[in-house]
């Protein structure tokens, strides 16, 4: 009991309690964020009635191959038949019509993922207090009692995972319920669409205990092998092999096809299980020894596994092992220091702590779920943004600078396109007023397209005539020219799609509280403070030295997550006339700044770059003031997000939303 008092002493349930609320804010804020959650009305409603259609192919496809000469022996056969057997056991009569929007909100949230997995790391990370205290050897020469501490730390590591399971995901469900009230969860889970292909007879609500129970036995498994990390290979390897390893599984998880012959890394991984919808979203089989095995099922057998060896193993170093028996360990990684130590060079003030900040204090790690997660949303979302080609009909015809004469050829071409119009029409009531027959229903028929049509490019020539006309009025003002462009690509990245970006800027924020939270309190926390501050010239030194790699890794992780929106949509539209004045956007007329559109970008980055430093900063002077590292990071999380969430409900009051500051402020 004394051990649990320990680990959920003031601070840590302070954290629990900024968790769950800054975890139950953004999922309310994810309301809002998609304007089509799932299929609903007649959509709906035709999918439920044309299910069992689609069943029924499933199931003489499946018969249809068997009988193949092909498919009568080895992993197909077996995975063909095995699919039939899986299908036949599905009850189509419980697939019913009903509100799915906050059943499919609360599966596909994937942001309480992290928290959990995050505050296991921290409890982890807790587990080991001792060292900080110099206590490691009195612990260990413990030799009837040491066994049973470890094991009061994995239960305790057990019943944090089940707790803050049900917290953050049960606060989830309240969320949804008073947003959609309730829902059948009785049904079949395939009476959600996106599980239309699942093969499983189980219902909505099995399925989120199951979903559960396994983010509750994975997120056990990894805060256990991570504190076998800790443990042998201390906290500087032990973050940084955690941060790789992370990278590694979310990249195999993303990349790897499904069709691929390495899906074995697709599918038995943590990511994936974290997620654990790709178990039930598709009927797929693994070829063990040539025999088809539900993939669900391996994996289930894997975590348990590899969770009992790790508890076993841990038992032996943390149980077993006297404090006069030879670390085998350390030992090993000493020698690899020492190696290391004679190939590198000396580092600066500013390396080491740069060095202390990425590796000691597992920055690292924070800065890579911040990029992988932001990576994760942007694979997630596609565009629908669409380019208007009657538009563009114009923009290249009249592309160029915007003088006088283009203006007016343009409204010469505007009156000559109107006149054509009024012709159409006359046309056409002249054409009504007939006698019906073929030929004059043709005629009629004919007539009407081209009205349709000419309208269209008027419509379309409307518009650019107004940017144009527009850019003159500016050129006249200021006297500077602008350029006829496409504005596409540009209105999607400024003004479209504001939701990535602030989805960005909420990443950039979690990985800034995360990596910077400890760069005065890991100096605290070890007992260096007070000779930190009796060195009185190089005082003012090092809190320099640790500030400027702070400031680096702030202005280094906003753009590269912030590029990540930046390059997707090069890729999917392009930028075109990158050169051009930024006032040639119809919607930057009023920039005060006359420069380039690159230029622009540059100097929108350069602006979030430096909020994301002033952020940074106030992380940093948290961190000065407080006793530890979760302590800065519990309050950081406190005084930087919960007011940002506030100010989506308070007007005007963006001064206060580090998420808009990141973003730019506008800029």
């Amino acid at each position: 009991m004394s051990e649990f008092i320990r680990v959920y002493r003031k601070r840590n349930i302070l954290l629990i309690i900024i968790f769950i609320i800054l975890n139950a804010g953004l999922f309310l804020l994810s309301f809002s964020a998609e304007k089509e959650i799932t299929l609903t009305g007649d959509e709906l409603q035709s999918y439920v009635d044309g299910f069992e259609e689609y069943y029924d192919k499933i199931k003489n496809s499946s018969e249809t191959m068997l009988s193949l000469n092909m498919y009568r022996e080895g992993f197909a056969a077996d995975s063909i038949k095995k699919t039939a057997e899986i299908y036949a056991e599905n009850d189509i009569q419980n697939i019913r019509y009903g509100d799915n929007r906050g059943t499919v909100l609360f599966l596909q949230y994937s942001l309480s993922d992290i928290f959990l997995a995050a505050f296991m790391v921290i409890i982890s990370a807790d587990m080991l207090s001792e060292r900080k205290k110099g206590l490691v050897k009195a612990v260990r020469s413990t030799k009837l009692g040491r066994g049973t501490l470890y094991f009061y730390r994995i239960i305790i590591l057990g019943f944090s995972a089940v707790f803050m399971t049900i917290l953050l995901y049960g606060g989830n469900y309240v969320a949804v319920l008073a947003k959609f009230g309730g829902t059948d969860t009785l049904r079949n889970i395939q009476s959600l669409p996106e599980f239309m292909q699942c093969p499983y007879n189980i219902t909505i609500r099995e399925y989120i205990f199951r979903m559960l129970g396994m983010k509750a036995l994975v997120s056990f498994l990894t805060a256990t092998v991570f504190y076998l990390l800790l443990s042998v290979l201390g906290t500087g390897l032990a973050y940084t092999i955690s941060a790789v390893f992370a990278a590694g599984e979310f990249l195999l998880c993303k990349l790897v096809s499904a069709v691929s012959s390495l899906n074995y890394f697709r599918y038995i991984n943590i990511c994936t299980a974290f997620k654990y919808d790709s178990y039930y979203t598709e009927c797929f089989f693994l070829n063990i020894f040539g025999k088809a095995v539900p993939v669900l099922s391996v994996i289930c057998v894997i975590s348990v596994v590899t969770a009992a060896a790790a508890v076993v193993i841990g038992y032996v170093i943390h149980g077993k092992r006297y404090v006069s028996e030879q670390d085998y360990f350390r030992k090993i990684t000493d020698r690899i220091s020492r190696a290391v130590e004679k190939l590198s060079f000396q580092r600066t003030l500013p390396g080491w702590e740069m060095y202390k900040l990425l590796i000691k204090q597992g920055g690292i790690f924070f800065m890579t779920a911040a990029f992988l997660l932001a990576l994760s949303s942007a694979s997630k979302y596609n565009y629908l943004y669409r380019t208007n080609y009657r538009e563009t009909e114009w923009y290249n015809k009249y592309h160029g600078t915007i003088t006088e004469e283009t203006v007016s050829s343009a409204e010469q071409e505007y009156e000559k396109i109107e006149k054509q119009l009024d012709f159409f029409r006359r046309r056409l009531e002249e054409l009504m007023s007939r006698e019906m027959t073929d030929t004059v229903g043709m005629q009629i028929s004919t007539t009407q397209y081209n009205i349709q049509k000419t309208t269209e490019r008027l419509d379309a020539l409307d518009t650019v005539l107004e940017n144009m006309r527009g850019g003159l009025a500016y050129t006249r003002r200021t006297g500077h020219s602008v350029d006829l462009i496409r504005p596409y690509s540009y209105d999607l990245l400024l003004q479209k799609d504001n939701a990535s970006k602030n989805r960005a800027s909420l990443f950039i924020l979690i990985g800034l509280v995360g990596a910077l939270s400890g760069i005065f309190a890991y100096d605290t926390q070890n007992n260096m403070k007070n000779t930190i501050r009796s060195s009185y010239r190089g005082r003012a030194k090092v809190r320099i030295s640790k500030l400027l790699p702070a400031c680096i890794i702030c202005a280094v992780l906003c753009t590269a997550v912030h590029l990540i929106q930046f390059v997707q949509i090069k890729n999917y539209m392009g930028y075109n006339d990158i050169l051009s004045p930024v006032q040639s956007l119809p919607f930057m007329r009023d920039f005060g700044i006359y420069m380039s559109i690159s230029g622009y970008f540059i100097l929108m980055f350069a602006v979030r770059a430096v909020f994301s430093c002033a952020v940074g900063l106030v992380c940093c002077l948290i961190s000065k003031i407080c006793p530890d590292t979760a302590s800065a990071m519990g309050i950081s999380i406190f005084v930087l997000a919960v007011p940002s969430l506030v100010s989506q409900i308070i007007p005007g009051a963006d001064f206060i939303n580090a998420v808009y500051l990141i973003g730019g402020a506008g800029i």
